[in-house]
């Protein structure tokens, strides 16, 4: 987080997530969306397509939904990284370990590539976490997150059922975000995405990736740390 002060006595607080490198400004799409990747599980249902997905899912009136929505991740491939900008140094931002990817391997089905063609930022790879909750077509959005939240348990939290001190939630990391209401910023009930008209003045929400996300194709692979030291 940054504050800047200006000549005018206004001051302006910048929720980022760019380090104070050089390279984190230049040549990185900084914002969100999910460069961190932690433990999540032996199975789907273990963490982020059980308790995580059901508490990002909520309905308005607080009722169970019927079925719940899918979970999409976007997070560069081998391919994305090698393509990019600085080529396999690119990837040193994304600190997601095979040992880690072994426990896990499951995850791969749920990855969407890299791909901001909109904004130019393809070859550019991604250090950023966002989350946010889209309709079935893509076009628009209930809320967005921009958070220093990785997609970890530890960032998040997992319910906690103690002996002693009862049930609650266990939370390891202190995080800071931004979390974007339609309601409160445009008197709406959902944003506007990409070039569709809707019944919306209001511009569309500026999201640092194309929509709909596009799968891993066949033969991708996540990126990991260990492709840093792999000589091809």
């Amino acid at each position: 987080m940054s504050i800047f002060c200006y000549d005018d006595d206004s001051v302006r607080v910048v929720s980022s997530t760019a380090n104070l490198i050089a390279s984190d400004f230049e040549n990185r799409t900084q914002g969100l969306w999910c460069s961190s990747i932690g433990s999540l599980g032996t199975t789907p249902d273990s963490w982020m397509c059980g308790e995580f997905r059901a508490t990002l899912a909520q309905s308005v009136n607080k009722q169970p939904l019927s079925q719940q929505p899918p979970v999409k991740v976007i997070y560069p491939c081998f391919r994305n990284v090698a393509q990019s900008i600085h080529g396999l140094l690119g990837g040193d931002c994304l600190p997601y370990s095979i040992r880690t990817h072994g426990k896990q391997a499951w995850f791969t089905g749920y990855l969407h590539e890299w791909k901001s063609d909109s904004s130019y930022r393809s070859e550019a790879m991604p250090h950023i976490k966002t989350y946010g909750r889209a309709s079935p077509d893509w076009t628009t959005l209930a809320w967005f997150h921009l958070s220093s939240a990785n997609l970890s348990k530890a960032a998040w939290g997992v319910a906690s059922k103690g002996k002693t001190s009862g049930s609650g939630h266990y939370i390891m990391s202190y995080e800071l975000g931004v979390l974007f209401l339609p309601q409160l910023l445009i008197g709406k009930s959902e944003f506007r995405v990409g070039n569709t008209l809707g019944n919306s003045s209001a511009p569309p929400f500026p999201l640092p990736f194309d929509v709909p996300p596009t799968p891993y194709g066949e033969r991708d692979k996540p990126w990991v740390t260990e492709y840093m030291t792999v000589k091809f």
